[in-house]
């Protein structure tokens, strides 16, 4: 048998840091060997990003199960191999399996490259940022970014972004933005400015 847990009726305590965007699953396997193990094949509606991690509430504390996953090569299919009465069973009956359980991944962190450009004597020339995303979102991810003056000056060396945006699709983890930089003929020494993530 099985059924799909809230997440909001586990535990706060101990819970990891990480996004269960596809949620959780109870099941429970009746007449295995005692001691024995079963395999599970659970098949998810999107893609499981390989390195997900296994989490398991035993009681009411979060387990890392990670180690009884076999098959996570970053399609939507994951398998489990779980001992009876071993240590990622919740049931302590022999003979009776029971995982409420699900894949999580670490909220992603942003980060943003540096990038340098001549800027050329007249017009405009586009200086492009790559922003990244530490690891993969099964979320959309939406990142505001904005500049500020070093010794580059807004409005004359480049055209300033002023709360700008970006976002990220569920499996992506670049995205490219571009700051315009304006021309001229004055001799000048190597200038710069931020671009600040919130």
């Amino acid at each position: 048998s099985s059924s799909v847990i809230s997440e909001t009726s586990l535990p706060i305590s101990g819970k990891p840091a990480m996004s269960f965007s596809n949620g959780f699953v109870s099941f429970t396997i009746n007449g295995v060997t005692p001691g024995g193990t079963s395999n599970i094949t659970l098949n998810y509606p999107a893609p499981i990003p390989t390195g997900t991690k296994y989490w398991k509430v035993i009681g009411t504390t979060w387990v890392n199960a990670t180690s009884i996953l076999g098959d996570n090569d970053g399609d939507n299919i994951l398998t489990l191999s779980i001992q009876d009465n071993g240590p990622f069973d919740s049931n302590p009956t022999l003979g009776v399996i029971s995982d409420p359980g699900g894949p999580g991944m670490p909220f992603p962190t942003v980060s943003i490259g540096n990038s340098s450009i001549l800027e050329g004597n007249s017009g405009t020339t586009n200086m492009v940022f790559a922003i990244t995303l530490s690891n993969p979102s099964t979320n959309t991810v939406t990142v505001n970014y904005s500049t500020t003056d070093g010794t580059a000056t807004s409005g004359t060396d480049y055209t300033p972004l002023i709360a700008s945006t970006t976002t990220f699709t569920p499996g992506v983890i670049i995205q490219n933005i571009s700051v315009p930089i304006l021309g001229d003929i004055v001799t000048e020494p190597d200038e710069q400015f931020t671009v600040t993530l919130s």
